[in-house]
């Protein structure tokens, strides 16, 4: 299902066409909502990126390596059969002041990489934000594989918006239910 025609199925259902742009909001609200609390693989995007193979600690810059990122699901290095494990920047060292080896944290707009052995490619699968959909032809994954519960969720935010709370109740408790189905069922 595209863009355009979730947005005229949802005004068709609330009888309010002149909320058009109030149904893209709650239709993007909606993609959103399902990105940031359902790590689903179709929102994984892998690949690998050089880093300097000199050094043991080194950092890889967000903003310019990932797109839209959102979160990490796993680095590995080059020639490493494990992941790094993700580490608070406070435990950083090991209770003899040693810093811990094979480990990552995160450091403003920086990941800081801490290996026991110099790499040169470094293997990784993070989680992006969606994009906002604006034009009628726009879709994502979500409208084709969850396209009820997008529905759902954002028709129970034009109800709350026209003050029928008691609909916008109802439309929420489906959405969420059906979210977290599919959370079940297709996380990554």
């Amino acid at each position: 299902m595209d863009f355009g025609t979730m947005v005229d199925a949802i005004a068709l259902r609330c009888i309010r066409p002149d909320k058009a742009i109030d149904i893209e909001a709650a239709i993007n609200d909606a993609i959103e909502y399902c990105t940031v609390n359902g790590d689903f693989a179709d929102d994984l995007i892998e690949g690998n990126t050089t880093v300097d193979g000199t050094v043991y600690t080194q950092s890889i810059i967000i903003s310019t390596t990932f797109t839209r990122f959102r979160k990490i699901k796993y680095l590995r290095p080059n020639g490493y059969t494990k992941m790094l494990s993700p580490r608070d920047p406070s435990k950083i060292f090991d209770d003899r002041g040693n810093t811990c080896r094979d480990m990552y944290y995160r450091a403003g707009d920086n990941l800081v990489l801490n290996t026991s052995a110099t790499i040169s490619t470094i293997y990784y699968g993070y989680y992006q934000f969606p994009l906002r959909m604006t034009a009628d032809a726009d879709t994502h994954w979500m409208m084709n594989n969850m396209h009820m519960t997008i529905f759902n969720i954002a028709l129970a935010d034009i109800w709350d918006d026209v003050g029928n709370m008691e609909e916008g109740a109802k439309r929420r408790r489906i959405g969420y239910n059906s979210f977290m189905d599919h959370r079940r069922d297709h996380s990554g």
